[in-house]
């Protein structure tokens, strides 16, 4: 019942927030009485703001800016008619899933990149419509560079995006050529302006830096114990995709984006098995995909068994990290 107010295009907005501030404050109260390592507090707002607040305030904040993220997500696919008709169950998922992510229960990096992600997303829905393909593809190589310099997990976007491209029905080679280049400018700038600085010990820093986290594991890291849930999402999510994305009731269009996202969520995968040491923050990077898979394959759903099958684990999931602290 809940679930088919969401389907329809009209609902009050200001629910959305004061669910997710809900679900939040309840997570972080959970970890601050575990002694958890606090992921929430901010540098930047704990210089001015006493300790006890610092991680509040830094907590609504960011629940304002996924709101806003949501709404633009959601407008993004009524836009791209994602679905066949409006329907608000892009925005849902959003506020529902991103509570999964602990890194974008805070002001940061992470949510920032959640945030170029849907416009990546966007660039690539305008290039299925074949809407300025050239300028599409070489806009999501060059914003997958700029969100490569400041995360560099953020490279599976690219692998993924490479895969992708057949589908767009524009299996041209220029179009490999252009996303490679843009991808590469931004790269190309950074060098020269490290070069023209004299700052060249940055990079080495860098290059360090990726050295002790790309494919080291941690000594206590064991994937099916911290994210088990995860995987039976993404599996649930992939199976609904195979099953469902060849239904004549689908349109093509969503058909297509459907299989992109699925391409996506596996660069997602990728991105958390290369990069252990950050595995949480990839995890929160990515998770657009994952709501927009959610969105897409529970509305083409055939049955209610199906459909309250595919809600229940994501309730699931929302559950999990609390009764993962209070183990």
């Amino acid at each position: 019942m809940i679930i088919n107010i969401f389907k329809k295009a009209r609902l009050n907005w200001p629910i959305y927030l004061l669910v997710y501030l809900l679900v939040l404050k309840s997570i972080w109260v959970v970890v601050q009485l575990q002694s958890a390592p606090d992921v929430l507090q901010n540098e930047f707002l704990t210089t001015f703001l006493p300790q006890p607040f610092a991680g509040l305030v830094s907590i609504v904040l960011a629940s304002i800016l996924v709101f806003f993220l949501a709404l633009l997500a959601n407008g993004m696919s009524n836009r791209h008619h994602l679905m066949s008709k409006p329907t608000n169950l892009v925005a849902m998922s959003v506020v529902l899933v991103t509570c999964l992510g602990a890194e974008l229960q805070g002001i940061g990096l992470p949510i920032g990149l959640f945030g170029l992600s849907l416009l990546i997303y966007n660039k690539l829905f305008k290039a299925t419509v074949k809407e300025h393909i050239e300028t599409n593809v070489f806009d999501v190589g060059a914003l997958i560079g700029v969100g490569s310099l400041l995360f560099l997990p953020y490279i599976g976007f690219f692998v993924a995006f490479v895969l992708a491209i057949p589908l767009l029905s524009i299996p041209r080679k220029r179009y490999y050529g252009l996303a490679l280049f843009g991808f590469l400018l931004p790269w190309y700038v950074w060098a020269i302006c490290l070069f023209m600085t004299n700052q060249l010990h940055w990079f080495e820093d860098w290059l360090a830096t990726v050295k002790s986290t790309f494919l080291t594991f941690p000594a206590q890291w064991n994937l099916f114990q911290e994210l088990p849930l995860l995987f039976i999402l993404l599996l649930i999510t992939l199976l609904f995709g195979i099953l469902f994305a060849r239904r004549k009731r689908i349109p093509p269009s969503s058909r297509v984006l459907l299989l992109i996202g699925v391409f996506f969520t596996l660069g997602m995968l990728a991105a958390i098995f290369a990069f252990p040491e950050q595995r949480f923050k990839t995890m929160s990077v990515y998770l657009l995909g994952v709501c927009l898979l959610l969105a897409n394959t529970y509305y083409y759903l055939p049955t209610n068994l199906a459909r309250l099958l595919h809600w229940l684990c994501l309730i699931a999931l929302l559950i999990y990290p609390v009764l993962n602290h209070l183990r």
